[in-house]
């Protein structure tokens, strides 16, 4: 129980002996504190030297009153969970060069994975159609270039495909399998 680095005051778990005379606490493992003039507590676990923090938990400064939660290698995030002002969720896995790779969104209740320039390359989730699902691969533009799923009008599925060439057009087929109306 002290203060640490950068003007933190909390609880502190470390790998080496006290300090004397109110010197900061360092190599710590794991803290549970806030920071002089801000609001809200964050909760951070590092590697085993304690100088890589692998976990921090807290406020989401950018959507007061929500949680944010982040996971990496001390270099750089790989996974972060965040907490919406709605109350849903959100999941962001990170690719190596530190762009978000793939992400989950629960109001939308829907999985994007995401090229390197940030652009959607695939997304999987519900139709905006109806409550059925959709598939959707985009171009390296993030243009919507093919599409399936289901049909809210004949409760079957459909497939369509945004066709190039001198025109574009969308073309769509529909299915029927049998059992299906």
């Amino acid at each position: 129980l002290g203060s640490g680095a950068d003007n933190k005051y909390g609880v502190f778990v470390r790998n080496e002996t006290p300090g004397k005379d109110n010197q900061p606490i360092t190599n710590v493992l794991a803290e549970l504190a806030v920071t002089q003039g801000q609001t809200g507590g964050v909760l951070r676990l590092r590697d085993k030297t304690g100088g890589k923090q692998i976990v921090a938990a807290g406020e989401n400064p950018s959507t007061p009153g929500t949680g944010l939660i982040y996971v990496g290698n001390g270099g750089r995030n790989a996974a972060a969970l965040a907490t919406n002002a709605d109350g849903s969720g959100v999941v962001h896995a990170f690719a190596a060069d530190g762009r978000v790779g793939a992400g989950m969104n629960g109001n939308d209740r829907n999985f994007v994975a995401y090229s390197a320039a940030g652009t959607p390359i695939t997304s999987v989730g519900k139709s905006d159609k109806s409550e059925g699902g959709n598939v959707t691969v985009y171009n390296p533009s993030g243009d919507g270039v093919a599409s399936m799923g289901n049909r809210a009008d004949r409760n079957n599925g459909e497939i369509c495909v945004l066709r190039g060439g001198s025109e574009t057009k969308l073309e769509c087929l529909g299915i029927s399998l049998p059992g299906l109306y």
